[in-house]
């Protein structure tokens, strides 16, 4: 669910249920090669899928920073 946005400047989402608590926090900046995007999350996992923290820790890095490099991609090819 989406919990702030300021168009062109800063967005933050979180879950509502399941296994894992995550919030992401996401601030857009000009900068000379483009935009800059800083982003925070914050997760907590809960019942069995506490055990294996590590594990999705290193999992949704991965995930996010492939997203992230998708999303980079797809801006830079639809620039105009």
């Amino acid at each position: 669910m989406c919990t702030g946005l300021t168009e062109n400047k800063h967005f933050a989402t979180r879950t509502n249920g399941g296994p894992f608590y995550l919030a992401t926090d996401a601030v857009l900046e000009p900068a000379a090669e483009g935009t800059r995007v800083t982003t925070t999350y914050r997760g907590e996992s809960r019942g069995f899928f506490k055990l294996a923290e590590p594990l999705v820790v290193r999992l949704s890095k991965k995930h996010w920073e492939t997203a992230a490099d998708n999303l980079r991609t797809l801006m830079e090819d639809h620039a105009i």
